[in-house]
Formats: structure tokens, sequence, C-alpha cells
């Protein structure tokens, strides 16, 4: 029961935007079939990882910088279970550079 329950859900992510903006007007998630969802009024957004896929956000404009809070017990949990690759410094996939998504100005 323990093993499933974790394996469901492995990792939930708060992220808040630095500028003080609202995820309804400046994101949308954009792939995880329901389980990412935008949270407190559109001042956090939860990104839900299980067995069978996980959740992504985008932008609806460009934005400079922003601020990523994460359970630190569950990341240690998911890092302990699962390869993390940061594909954002990736030099021998990416010779050309860093993938547009990446660069922040």
């Amino acid at each position: 029961m323990r093993t499933v329950a974790l394996g469901i859900v492995a990792m939930a992510c708060l992220v808040a935007i630095a500028h003080g903006g609202n995820f309804f007007q400046d994101a949308e998630v954009s792939w995880g079939q329901g389980r990412g969802k935008i949270v407190d009024g559109g001042r956090g957004l939860d990104l839900t990882l299980d067995r069978s896929s996980g959740s992504g956000f985008q932008s609806k404009s460009e934005y400079l910088f922003g601020k990523i809070d994460m359970s630190y017990r569950r990341m240690r949990w998911v890092q302990r279970k699962f390869m993390i690759y940061n594909y954002c410094t990736d030099a021998k996939r990416f010779p050309q550079g860093t993938p547009a998504e990446c660069k922040l100005r």
C-alpha cells in the first residue's frame, strides 16, 4: 500500500512567479491530463509526476525570471528512485547552444 501510494505521487512542485503575477493571467497547464493545477487563487501551480505521466505548464508570454520551491522530502525521494536529467545543461546533446526555452534574459 505504501509503495503504491509513493509510486503514484512522486513529486509535487509549488511554483510562484517572482514578480507577484497571477498564474491565471500569465501561464497555462499545457499537458498532464489533470495532473497540473493552478492553486491558491492563481498564486501557485501544483505539478504532479506519477507512474503513468507528469505535468507541465507554459507561459502565455515571455517572462524574465521566476522562483521555484519544491517539497524537499519528496524531491529527495525522487532523486533516490529516478534519474533526473536537466537538458538545459547538456552541452553534448546540444552542441549548437542552449535550447531557446532554457535561455533567460
